[in-house]
C-alpha cells in the first residue's frame, strides 16, 4: 500500500512541471509612443531654408511607422491645415531620428511640428513640438517722394509718397521728418504720421502738414514694423527745405491794387514775368468788367481808347472770348496795341490754392508755365504802342470798358530780362535777385504802404486802397 501511494504522487508532480502541456498566457499589444524633440524653442525665419526636426518613436512589437507634418493651428485633431514633411517612416525603437523640412514656398504663418505614430492595431498616437516655427518675410519700405530736393513754405502741405509691404499684413508704417538724416537720433524728428496700415506694395501718399515745424532742411524717414523683425527703415532721395514765405498781398476785387511809378516790361521782346498767386474766387463768365478777376502788370494812362490805355498785362480770363479752350480762370499775356489774337494761355487756375505762374517771352515765342509745368506755347505778340507811364498789379484802368480789379493773394513777383525757363522746373518758394532780375517784390514789409524792389532797381510799389498784407502760408 505505501509503494503505490508514492508512485501516484510522482506522477502528479511530473504533470505540473511539463511546460509543453501548459496553456499560453495572453500578452497585451501596447500602442506606440512618439515625442518631438526639435524645435524645442520658437523659431522665426523666412521661407526657403531647411529646418531640422528631431523625434523619438517606439513600439513594443516594432511595427509602427511615423508621419510628420507642419500644422498651422497646432491641433493634432485637425488635418486640413497640414503640410506633409515626411510620411510612413519606420519606427526607431526609441532612438532619436531626424528629418528636414524644406520650407521653400511655404506661406507665412506659425507652424507647429506634429508627429503621428501608427502601429495599425491601436489608435494612432500624436505629439507636438515644444517650439513653433514662424515663417514670415520681414517688412519692407521705400520713400518715393520727394525724389529730389524741394522747398516748401512753412505751414504748407507737402505731399509725400512711399511704398510698404508685409507678407502677413501685420506691419504698420510711421513717417518722420528728420533734421539730420540719421534715424538713430530721434531728438530732431517731427512726427508726420503714425501706425499707417501697410498696403501690400501699393504706392500711397500722405500730406505733411508743416504747421509749427521750424524753418530748415528735413529728410523724410519711413519706419515699418511688424513686431517680429527689426523695423525696416528708408529715407527719401530728396530733402524738404521749409522756408519762411513771409507776407503776401491780398486784393479784394474792390479797387485795392499795387501801383508802381515806372513801366516794368515796356517794348521788350524777351522777358519773364512770374509770381505766386492764389485766386480767392474764380472769374465769373460774362460778368461786368469790375467783377472780373485779373492780374494786370502794366498800364498807360495817356490815352482815351483801350489800345492807348493798355500796354502789357497778364490776365486771368474772366469771360468767354470765342477762343477755343480759353476758359474763365486761364492765364494769358496780352500786349496792346498789337495783334488781339489770343493763342497762348494756360488751363484754368485752381481756386483757393497757391500756384506759381510764369510767362516767358523769348523773342517771337511765348510760353506759359503753371507750377513749373509747361501749359501752352506759341507765337508771341509784339507791342508797338505808346510808352507806358506807370505799372499796376490788380487794376486795369480802362476809360472805355471800365476799370477791372483782381481778387486774389499774390506773392514773390519777379520780372527778368531773360527767357528764364525753357523746360519744366521746380518753382522756388522764395525768389532771389540775380543779374537777370529787373524787379523783385517779396511784399514782406511789416508796416506802411511801401513795398520795396529787392533787386535794387527801385520801381518800388505802393499799396493802394484796400490792398493789404497777409501771412503767405504757402
Amino acid at each position: 500500500m505505501r509503494t503505490l501511494t508514492v508512485s501516484v504522487l510522482l506522477l502528479i508532480v511530473a504533470g505540473c512541471g511539463d511546460s509543453s502541456n501548459a496553456l499560453p498566457v495572453p500578452v497585451p499589444n501596447v500602442g506606440p509612443t512618439i515625442t518631438v524633440l526639435e524645435p524645442s524653442s520658437d523659431v522665426l525665419m523666412v521661407p526657403g531654408p531647411a529646418v531640422r526636426i528631431e523625434y523619438v518613436d517606439e513600439d513594443s512589437e516594432g511595427y509602427c511607422t511615423s508621419c510628420l507634418y507642419a500644422d498651422l493651428d497646432g491641433d493634432i485633431a485637425t488635418t486640413n491645415d497640414r503640410i506633409s514633411i515626411a510620411l510612413d517612416r519606420p519606427g526607431g525603437d526609441g532612438a532619436t531620428q531626424a528629418v528636414t523640412w524644406d520650407t521653400t514656398g511655404a506661406a507665412s504663418g506659425a507652424y507647429t511640428i506634429v508627429a503621428v505614430a501608427d502601429d495599425g492595431s491601436n489608435a494612432p498616437m500624436g505629439a507636438a513640438a515644444p517650439g513653433v516655427i514662424t515663417i514670415n518675410f520681414p517688412p519692407s519700405v521705400s520713400v518715393t517722394d520727394p525724389a529730389s530736393d524741394l522747398e516748401a513754405g512753412m505751414g504748407s502741405l507737402v505731399r509725400l509718397g512711399y511704398v510698404d509691404n508685409d507678407s502677413d499684413d501685420a506691419a504698420t508704417t510711421d513717417l518722420f521728418a528728420d533734421g539730420d538724416g540719421d534715424p538713430t537720433t530721434t531728438g530732431d524728428q517731427h512726427v508726420i504720421a503714425t501706425r499707417r496700415a501697410e498696403q501690400n506694395g501699393t504706392p500711397h501718399s500722405v500730406d505733411w502738414d508743416t504747421t509749427g515745424v521750424p524753418e530748415g532742411t528735413y529728410f523724410i524717414l519711413a519706419v515699418t514694423s511688424d513686431g517680429r523683425y527689426s523695423p525696416a527703415e528708408a529715407t527719401a532721395a530728396g530733402s524738404v527745405t521749409l522756408v519762411d514765405t513771409g507776407l503776401a498781398i491780398e486784393l479784394l476785387g474792390d479797387g485795392g491794387h499795387i501801383e508802381f511809378i515806372e513801366p516794368l516790361i515796356g517794348t521788350r521782346a524777351t522777358f519773364t514775368i512770374e509770381f505766386w498767386i492764389k485766386p480767392t474766387r474764380p472769374p465769373i463768365e460774362d460778368a461786368p468788367m469790375t467783377s472780373r478777376n485779373a492780374v494786370y502788370v502794366e498800364g498807360y494812362d495817356g490815352g482815351g481808347a483801350q489800345d492807348g490805355a493798355t500796354q502789357n498785362f497778364v490776365q486771368i480770363a474772366g469771360e468767354a472770348s470765342g477762343v477755343p479752350g480759353l476758359e474763365p480762370g486761364a492765364i494769358l499775356l496780352s500786349r496792346f496795341p498789337a495783334s488781339s489774337t489770343v493763342g497762348v494761355f494756360s488751363r484754368p487756375l485752381a481756386e483757393s490754392a497757391w500756384q506759381h505762374v510764369a510767362i516767358v517771352q523769348d523773342g517771337g515765342q511765348l510760353r506759359v508755365y503753371v507750377s513749373g509745368q509747361l501749359e501752352s506755347e506759341g507765337a508771341a505778340q509784339t507791342y508797338s504802342g505808346p510808352t507806358a507811364l506807370l505799372s499796376r498789379i490788380g487794376l486795369h484802368a480802362d476809360p472805355v470798358g471800365g476799370d477791372s480789379f483782381g481778387e486774389f493773394v499774390i506773392d514773390e513777383v519777379r520780372i527778368s530780362s531773360t527767357a528764364r525757363y525753357a523746360a519744366d522746373f521746380v518753382p522756388a518758394v522764395v525768389s532771389t535777385a540775380d543779374a537777370d532780375t529787373l524787379s523783385l517784390w517779396h511784399f514782406d514789409e511789416s508796416f506802411g504802404d511801401l513795398t520795396v524792389d529787392a533787386a535794387g532797381n527801385e520801381p518800388d510799389g505802393v499799396l493802394v486802397a484796400t490792398a493789404r498784407r497777409v501771412v503767405a502760408n504757402r
